[in-house]
């Protein structure tokens, strides 16, 4: 079939409704062709998202030849039926770990199969049952169904490379980051209205997916964007994220300015070009000292099982000394969530077994888990939904006492407990936090909302809310879903002039083996629970 033209938009911007002001300068020419599969690549503000909306009819397009409030006369063959579909967030990721621990499959949880189907939204429906005595109960409306079953052969075929039948009976809750990302993918491409769509847009898809999953997921919506019954799939990525192969066009955005629109190849060599002039910025003989300090956390023999028995992590020794910096590895569903929830104290069974954390017992009396807390800074991707959730909600204080709102209370938050409300400040403390938002780049925006920074700006508000006060340990889990390339390097630079050789200690994770920091000293890897790596 020849190529035919999807898209031919020529010396135009996207405003918001109700506005004249262009989000994207200046004015650009793009065109799309039948046979090219495009990505949208760009860092944090710039554009990419903004892009992906006007594409999917929710901004209007405009020519500087035409009245502002006028909208483009603009080509795009699937009109309507173009959709948008965004990663950035899940339903069910504030999950705490005591949810995980105590979900079961039973009548009050909703498991990954329901969401699926959409049967959540029924599920506090139920009918009355009459017993042989004439008693009344009242019995769930719906049982379980295999979503596979509801799929007709083609589609059926498909879904079975997402493993659907592995998870299809366990809780939301329990799912690992990258299981959570696997059932939403399937419910948006194979059973929402989103598979009816002829233009899909996926706003970073591969977001938390282990190295393996993310080569799967990227072969799975190559296969699928081939496929004629299927919507033809346009991605939106960051910088540093692998393209997979079959993307044939790239544009790039950079505050909110198009600077490269052409081949996969071609972007390819422009990306390279770009680390190589970045790498001769990075810092020189990085050479940490050999760590001889005192244990900090110490597990023994630790095993840990869900209600239902199913094991998660099966004799686990390990051990941390002060000034030590490790990364911790392992594919979605090895452990990894679980272990950090042992060294934060949040797990139930962290009482029944051996740990010891900052040189007491778990379970010691007189030591409580915001003992614990007290020392440890923090930022998980559960973390972030939890806070923000709080957050919003006006569960946070700032150091005046009122409900927290500025990125400066966020960020000065981090001189309590866990997610605890900031205590009145020191001079000390917030002359710590001045600088590190200035190091971040962030003072400027101390005055701005919270929520109303993106994603990626409030991942690294929470980073440098971890960081603040200096603990003796900061756990780091994939602190860098949704922070683009210029946020990692700031990261990367502010930790080798302040952790290196320093007495903190530091465990970090990430499925991304350019973001692990240039100062680890140690790594230890997890493969269904037990340890495969500790070196």
């Amino acid at each position: 079939m020849a190529s035919r033209t999807l898209l031919q938009i020529k010396s135009a911007s996207i405003i918001r409704y109700g506005s004249l002001v262009p989000l994207i300068e200046p004015f650009f020419d793009w065109t799309i062709k039948s046979d090219e599969r495009w990505a949208i690549v760009g860092k944090i503000g710039s554009g990419k998202s903004t892009l992906g909306s006007a594409l999917a009819g929710r901004l209007r397009w405009v020519s500087p030849t035409a009245e502002a409030s006028i909208p483009l006369p603009w080509q795009f063959e699937h009109g309507p039926s173009v959709r948008l579909m965004a990663f950035t967030d899940s339903t069910y990721k504030a999950a705490t770990v005591q949810d995980r621990y105590h979900a079961r499959v039973d009548d009050d949880e909703v498991t990954a199969a329901e969401f699926i189907l959409g049967a959540e939204k029924e599920r506090n429906l139920s009918v009355a049952i009459r017993d042989a005595e004439g008693n009344i109960t009242n019995k769930p409306q719906l049982a379980f169904k295999d979503p596979l079953t509801q799929l007709d052969p083609v589609k059926r075929r498909i879904a079975e490379k997402f493993n659907l039948s592995q998870i299809a009976k366990l809780p939301m809750i329990r799912l690992s980051n990258g299981q959570l990302m696997r059932v939403r993918l399937a419910k948006a491409l194979l059973f929402s209205d989103l598979a009816s769509a002829k233009y899909l847009i996926l706003d970073e898809p591969m977001m938390g997916l282990d190295v393996a999953t993310r080569k799967e997921f990227g072969d799975l919506l190559g296969d699928l964007t081939k496929d004629p019954a299927f919507p033809t799939i346009m991605l939106l990525m960051r910088p540093q994220d692998s393209l997979p192969s079959w993307i044939t066009h790239v544009l790039e955005l950079d505050k909110l300015s198009v600077v490269f629109q052409g081949s996969h190849a071609e972007y390819d060599a422009h990306r390279e070009e770009k680390k190589r002039k970045a790498q001769q910025n990075l810092v020189d003989g990085l050479k940490p000292v050999p760590v001889t300090g005192e244990p900090i956390v110490v597990l023994k023999n630790v095993n840990v099982a869900a209600v239902d028995g199913t094991k998660i992590l099966t004799n686990v020794d390990w051990s941390i000394k002060k000034g030590q910096k490790w990364g911790l590895t392992g594919a979605n569903g090895s452990g990894k969530t679980t272990l950090l929830s042992i060294l934060v104290g949040d797990h139930p069974q962290a009482y029944s077994n051996d740990v010891t954390l900052f040189g007491h017992r778990r379970g010691e009396p007189g030591v409580s888990i915001w003992d614990i807390k007290e020392k440890i800074g923090f930022v998980s991707p559960e973390f972030h939904f939890h806070f923000t959730s709080r957050f919003l909600r006006g569960f946070i204080n700032g150091a005046d006492g009122k409900p927290a709102v500025t990125v400066l209370d966020a960020v000065c938050t981090g001189f309590g407990s866990g997610d605890n409300s900031a205590q009145q400040l020191t001079k000390e403390q917030l002359d710590a936090a001045e600088q590190i938002m200035r190091d971040f780049g962030f003072w400027e925006k101390r005055d701005i909302k919270f929520v109303d920074l993106s994603m990626g700006e409030q991942r690294m508000g929470l980073i440098m809310r971890a960081l603040v006060k200096k603990p003796p340990l900061v756990i780091m889990d994939e602190p860098f879903q949704g922070v683009d390339e210029d946020g990692v390097e700031i990261v990367h630079k502010w930790m080798e002039r302040e952790f290196l050789n320093s007495d903190q200690s530091l465990v970090f994770v990430s499925h991304h083996e350019e973001e692990m920091p240039r100062i680890l000293t140690n790594m230890i890897s997890l493969e269904k629970g037990e340890v495969v790596k500790c070196v």
